[in-house]
């Protein structure tokens, strides 16, 4: 019996400088978002040879998350982004105009104000026991505010 073994040798990155700090923390993200990416940087990567580097990971905007890789054979720059940014028909209490949000943060206020959800264990729950990245507590409790509005304008 004859059996062909392989090794698997790390494929050849020439970017120096491409590391970035690790953040060991969770994120919301659909599934189409990231199967669709994984084919597009599939494509890419065995069309130039060479494997992506995660250059910048923007974590600034709530729950939105975005990842921003970069081809060191052509500098082609690929971004992942987990989610949309949308704007409420409502303004921020203090506002002077529509913010855009992640649609996630709204999805989450909603889902609270709706159901009866207590927001404060929710958020200690997602950001503290399964550390998913959600919107900053001030954030939070803007959004909660004019989901209310809009809730009682139905």
């Amino acid at each position: 019996m004859v059996s062909e073994t392989s090794t698997q040798t790390e494929p050849e990155v020439l970017w120096h400088g491409t590391d970035i700090p690790e953040y060991n923390g969770n994120l919301l993200m659909s599934f189409v978002r990231l199967e669709n990416f994984i084919r597009l940087a599939t494509a890419h990567s065995s069309k130039c040879g060479k494997q992506l580097v995660l250059r910048s990971r923007q974590l600034d905007f709530g729950a939105k998350v975005q990842h921003v890789w970069k081809c060191p054979c052509c500098s082609a720059e690929l971004c992942m982004v987990n989610c949309n940014m949308i704007r409420s028909s409502e303004v921020a209490e203090g506002a002077a105009y529509f913010r855009s949000q992640p649609d996630f943060n709204l999805r989450i206020v909603k889902c609270t104000q709706l159901m009866g959800i207590n927001t404060a264990k929710l958020m200690e729950f997602m950001q503290g026991e399964m550390g998913i990245k959600i919107a900053a507590d001030r954030n939070l409790c803007q959004q909660i505010m004019k989901v209310r509005k809009s809730i009682v304008g139905t």
